[in-house]
């Protein structure tokens, strides 16, 4: 679909302005998740190094091991409460139903 001249649909304007704000506020909880996720990364990376070195030496990593189930958890709701929080945003939703309005209304 083109662009819409507001001066015609005027109750497009604040849905639109809604979703526009909501897709910054994503945008920075995207951001948020990045980093937390590399953080973890960074963690899991230097458990996995440090029990592979001791595995070589015939010790098993207890310790190693259940920091890495523990980074793993953690990884879970990580990304669990990433994804609730992205799937309440629901403006492109609203603006969507008032497009639809505005095209059955002209056709």
């Amino acid at each position: 679909m083109a662009n819409v001249i507001l001066d015609q649909f005027v109750h497009l304007k604040q849905p639109a302005c809604d979703y526009l704000s909501q897709g910054h506020q994503i945008s920075s909880h995207l951001t948020d998740l990045k980093e937390a996720i590399v953080e973890l990364v960074f963690a899991i990376n230097a458990f996995l190094t440090s029990s592979q070195q001791r595995l070589s030496k015939h010790i098993i990593p207890v310790d190693n091991l259940e920091a890495l189930h523990l980074c793993q958890i953690r990884g879970i709701e990580i990304l669990r409460e990433a994804a609730s929080e992205l799937e309440s945003y629901k403006g492109f939703e609203v603006y969507s139903a008032a497009l639809t309005q505005m095209e059955v209304a002209h056709v």
